[in-house]
């Protein structure tokens, strides 16, 4: 490909690329939750920076911004959500576990220190 990166993966695996230190990692017989899909639910398991971020960005259609390493980037998020938590609800939860500000601006997603 393009970028140089060459890996193999199989259906339990998880690749997982950052584009701003063009840097990737793989993790091996990685467990998920699928059922989040049938139930609703937005499920944390070990999550990092990178998949809270994805998974606010996918479910909420917002841009999701960490100044200030308000959400440190050795973090592993374990929490599950219902389909009736709101944003509001939702990202004040992980803001209040990191002891973080959150607040919601033109589209975005912003926690800071």
């Amino acid at each position: 490909n393009n970028l140089g990166i060459m890996t193999t993966l199989v259906p339990s695996d998880r690749f997982v690329y950052n584009a701003i230190s063009k840097t990737f990692s793989v993790t091996k017989n990685y467990k998920r939750d699928l059922s989040q899909w049938v139930n609703g639910q937005i499920i944390f398991a070990d999550a990092g920076v990178a998949e809270i971020k994805q998974k606010l960005e996918d479910c909420f259609s917002m841009n999701v911004v960490v100044e200030n390493n308000a959400l440190p980037e050795t973090l592993q998020l374990n929490a599950t959500f219902s389909q009736t938590d709101n944003l509001d609800k939702i990202i004040n939860v992980i803001a209040g576990i990191y002891n973080a500000g959150v607040r919601v601006e033109d589209g975005n997603i912003i926690f800071y220190k």
